[in-house]
């Protein structure tokens, strides 16, 4: 029996299709988590950035200004002073 033309062209296409996706399955999700782990590092040290500078022009416009002044003091217990 002859095998019709349309199995010539499909099994190879199937044979390079399946290792092809078993592949990729297998890549883009550690791809992705590499990523996410890089983008999470960035954006945490963006952020620990901008707590410096907020805390750094509040330690110079706001406390520095307070500190002269009678009957009051800077402490980092502010709830309880």
């Amino acid at each position: 029996m002859k095998k019709s033309l349309i199995w010539h062209l499909v099994l190879p296409i199937v044979g390079i299709f399946i290792p092809c996706l078993v592949i990729v399955a297998w890549v883009v999700p550690a791809l992705v988590s590499k990523n996410a782990q890089e983008e999470a590092i960035v954006s945490a040290q963006r952020t620990a950035e901008q707590f410096k500078t907020i805390r750094a022009y509040y330690t110079k416009n706001v406390v520095g200004k307070v500190v002269g002044k009678e009957g009051l003091k800077a402490s980092f217990n502010h709830k309880s002073e």
